[in-house]
């Protein structure tokens, strides 16, 4: 199957998702009987999925870092200065 990156990746998050929320739903049925027995405060799947799913971390938009022609300013000037400093040249404080 050949499909592009990102859709790939959607699938790929889409499945670690559903494998995750088959899990929530294995613990809950372990847990249904003693929430029946009132030993546990019942909660419906939905609020269980809810409350156990809220440390996994959803989608986020990049941030954008530096322009390009910057990075490849700062990264001109420290080759210079591993040079210089090959050569015996540059101190070691010396910022970029």
């Amino acid at each position: 199957m050949k499909l592009p990156f990102r859709e790939g990746l959607e699938l790929i998050v889409k499945g670690f998702e559903k494998a995750a929320e088959d899990r929530l739903w294995e613990q809950y049925c372990h847990l249904y009987p003693s929430m029946c027995r009132k030993e546990l405060v019942f909660m419906s799947f939905k609020d269980f999925k809810e409350r156990n799913m809220l440390g996994i971390p959803k989608h986020t938009k990049r941030e954008k870092g530096p322009p390009t022609d910057e990075l490849i300013e700062w990264a001109a000037k420290v080759k210079e200065r591993d040079l210089r400093r090959m050569k015996g040249g540059a101190s070691k404080n010396e910022t970029i």
